[in-house]
């Protein structure tokens, strides 16, 4: 599992030999800013109001009222909600089957930082089978499409 990059610190990790190993083709790492560009424009968002959303960001996180974790090419944006508790934002330029790995490092950053429940909102159903994958305990509420990843034990 490839170690998070956190508040633009970069971690000592084995990433690329890890990726051989396992038979993927090296992925060229994006730094946030152009993760979350992409996944906009990925997502149909145009260019200008992605640019706009990357300035609003930045201006959030540099008040301290945010905190992004990279982990590979998909970025998680932790907004404190209460004590132990985070909402997040994905923004990622990956494949379904990679985000398995990515969300499991989110757990893993996550739970360094004290969090005891982080809660997400999604569209997409994919992102319901991937929380599944990750084997946290998932909570889900379908009418707010909202889905609580959790770690047993913390």
């Amino acid at each position: 599992m490839q170690e998070p990059v956190i508040q633009g610190r970069s971690q000592p990790s084995l990433g690329r030999i890890e990726q051989r190993q396992r038979g993927e083709s090296p992925v060229r790492k994006m730094t946030a800013s152009q993760i979350f560009r992409e996944s906009a424009l990925k997502e149909g968002i145009p260019p200008q109001e992605a640019d706009k959303r990357l300035a609003q960001l930045s201006a959030v996180i540099q008040k301290g009222m945010c905190r992004p974790i990279q982990a590979g090419n998909t970025l998680f944006i932790l907004f404190p909600t209460g004590p132990g508790e985070v909402e997040f934002h994905t923004a990622t330029i990956e494949r379904p089957d990679v985000l398995i790995s990515r969300f499991k490092t989110l757990a893993v950053a996550a739970h360094k930082l004290g969090v005891k429940k982080a809660r997400t909102f999604f569209t997409d159903p994919s992102f319901l089978r991937i929380a599944q994958m990750t084997e946290y305990p998932v909570k889900i509420e379908q009418s707010s499409q909202k889905i609580e990843i959790g770690r047993a034990h913390v």
